[in-house]
């Protein structure tokens, strides 16, 4: 490994899979940092390196930056630790599949499935073990060119990761409100060691490319497209770190099929904060009907129930937001509501449904 990156002008570091602790983190994040070498994520595994690591240059998968595409097609060597250049990783085996790629591949899988990409080397270790190794890994000096590399990936990372400035000037119809808003005030309130989770539809984007993760673990995401794993995996998540802030990001469809498990988050004392994105509709199977089928939607649409209300039933915190001004008030007596009165807290935020997904400049 040392003589391959020492040959390369342009390495990179992709990571994510199984098996990871925070020691391993630091590790990988120190090794990167030191020898000017960005790192990728996998899809919904962004909490390997810290959110503002000068190493960290994003995540690869659906919601990508196109800076992300460009550092995976033009790196002349990627060493994948823990992580395989899959499908989604790839866009649909479209990226970095080239027989004479250089890739270096760190996993305990011995047949490496789901692995669409060229190999040169492949090094049977867990994330852990290959960590506590590269404490003993030599590596020559980078030149200046590499390091404009490592900084050009980290600095568009970070303007992928901020809030359009034109975004907020979207109109939305009236009693609605912009998710752009409440990303914003999540990033003010939240403790820097939140665990984020989510499930799956549009309005994961949204936690997937904003959400601060500084601290490993702190995102739990679905990677195969079920929906309805936000309110079960807040549960878990509390249940397992009980000191930590936990905040999910639920659509309103997935919502529906187990928003009911705040029940068990009562009966077990997990209080949680859930955001929901309430567009009143199945947002990413009607962006694929109004793709492929014009003029024909179908089964997509949702009668939403005051989801605050029925939290409050349950006797959970539950906060109706209709507008930006909303917003911020809401999630503050939401967050004081799991941290003083240590309940679950729904926010429930009308949105625009045509403005489902961030901006992407």
């Amino acid at each position: 490994i040392s003589t391959a990156i020492d040959k390369a002008h342009r390495p990179l570091i992709f990571v994510g899979g199984p098996r990871w602790t925070r020691e391993a983190c630091a590790l990988v994040a120190d090794f990167a940092e030191e020898n000017w070498i960005p790192v990728l994520h996998d899809f919904r595994a962004s909490d390997r390196i810290p959110f503002a690591s000068p190493a960290n240059a994003g995540w690869l998968g659906y919601g990508r930056s196109p800076q992300a595409a460009e550092l995976l097609t033009e790196a002349d060597l990627v060493l994948e630790v823990g992580a395989l250049l899959g499908d989604v990783a790839t866009d649909g085996y479209k990226l970095r599949q080239e027989r004479n790629s250089h890739n270096i591949v760190v996993n305990i899988d011995t047949s490496l499935r789901g692995n669409s990409a060229a190999v040169d080397h492949h090094i049977l270790a867990s994330p852990v073990a290959f960590a506590q190794a590269l404490e003993h890994l030599t590596v020559p000096s980078p030149d200046s060119k590499q390091e404009d590399w490592f900084n050009q990936a980290h600095d568009s990372f970070r303007a992928f990761s901020e809030i359009s400035a034109q975004s907020m000037w979207r109109e939305t119809k009236p009693g609605t409100a912009h998710m752009d808003a409440v990303v914003e005030a999540v990033k003010r309130l939240a403790p820097a060691d939140t665990i984020y989770t989510f499930g799956a539809g549009n309005h994961c984007i949204w936690a997937q490319r904003f959400m601060p993760t500084n601290v490993f673990p702190s995102q739990l995401g679905t990677r195969n497209g079920s929906m309805g794993y936000s309110v079960p995996s807040a549960v878990a998540a509390k249940l397992a770190f009980p000191k930590r802030t936990v905040l999910t990001i639920a659509g309103d469809g997935e919502y529906l099929m187990n928003g009911q498990e705040l029940a068990t988050a009562l009966q077990y004392g997990t209080p949680f904060l859930v955001i929901i994105m309430s567009n009143g509709e199945f947002g990413t199977i009607r962006d694929h009907q109004k793709k492929h089928f014009p003029g024909r939607i179908s089964g997509t649409q949702l009668h939403n129930p005051d989801f605050a209300a029925v939290a409050r039933g349950f006797g959970a915190h539950g906060e109706l937001v209709t507008s930006d001004a909303e917003v911020e008030p809401a999630i503050r007596r939401a967050f004081a509501a799991i941290h003083t009165r240590q309940i679950p807290a729904i926010v429930n935020v009308i949105t625009d449904p045509e403005l489902s997904l961030p901006k992407l400049d």
